[in-house]
């Protein structure tokens, strides 16, 4: 291969390149919900779903069937901003698993909890068509059973 022939191959694979992103950015955003402004964020100027909008709601559920909302800090803060913008089953596995081993460092501390079930809910914001009012839409609901996992 010549120069010629080089210049011609490597001036197409920027364009080759970006065309591989846009096509990753698109199906993830169409297979897992990732925020249409992340990832490359060909969604930006389209799509009012960034990851700010949404809202993931964590409810511990005991054995006799009491459910109680998780308020999520410190290490765990960072973990729900990732689920949030990518709410995958390894990303929503990832903060499950934390809060689990969260939550029974806690019951072992004192704060008695027989912790059954992890129930995590994906909501995001979107737009009324006639009235623009803003409406809440789930995207995702998972329920994890860490307790039946261990036997």
């Amino acid at each position: 291969m010549n120069a010629v022939t080089y210049a011609r191959v490597f001036g197409w694979l920027p364009i080759f390149l970006l065309f591989i992103v846009v096509a990753q950015h698109f199906f993830l955003v169409r297979t897992q919900h990732l925020s249409p402004w992340l990832g490359g964020g060909f969604g930006m100027f389209a799509s009012t779903d960034v990851g700010s909008s949404r809202k993931i709601i964590v409810t511990a559920i005991s054995k006799n069937g009491e459910e109680n909302p998780i308020t999520l800090a410190g290490h765990l803060e960072e973990l729900y901003q990732r689920a949030r913008g990518l709410p995958s089953a390894r990303q929503l596995d990832e903060l499950a698993q934390a809060t689990w081993k969260e939550l029974e460092r806690e019951s072992v501390e004192g704060k008695e909890f027989s912790l059954a079930l992890l129930r995590i809910e994906v909501w995001k914001t979107h737009y009324n068509v006639k009235s623009l009012q803003p409406e809440m839409a789930q995207i995702v609901l998972k329920i994890f059973d860490f307790e039946h996992k261990k036997n």
